[in-house]
């Protein structure tokens, strides 16, 4: 089910970083909605990246690194709207865990350092 912006559950739980364990529920064992593009082209992993949720963020890269290179209708990556400090709570830029986040996004997309945020 999407809302009026084509999210789905799964797109805002990201987004607002729902608890890890409850988020594992939620996800189960359907491995589609990883790929589910809400209106603005974006996938769960953008929307956890928007928020800076860490924990969010490595799961869904465990359950389908392919989505890092899904570019949104702006043509930003994931990695693009991880590094931007917009949006992130201060603990988590400063965070060992943000910097570990993306340098998994990179090393799983390294052209995108290449590439300049549009």
């Amino acid at each position: 089910m999407k809302d009026k912006t084509d999210c789905t559950a799964i797109h805002i739980a990201s987004r607002h970083g729902l608890n890890i364990n409850a988020y594992k529920e939620m996800v189960g064992n359907n491995d589609n909605v990883f790929r589910m593009k809400d209106r603005l082209g974006e996938n769960p992993l953008h929307k956890a990246c928007r928020g800076g949720h860490l924990k969010i963020i490595e799961l869904l890269l465990e359950k389908d690194i392919t989505t890092v290179q899904t570019r949104n209708m702006k043509g930003e990556l994931p990695l693009h709207i991880l590094a931007r400090g917009v949006g992130k709570d201060s603990d988590v830029l400063d965070s060992v865990e943000y910097m570990e986040a993306i340098f998994k996004l990179l090393l799983s997309h390294p052209e995108s350092a290449a590439t300049a945020s549009p």
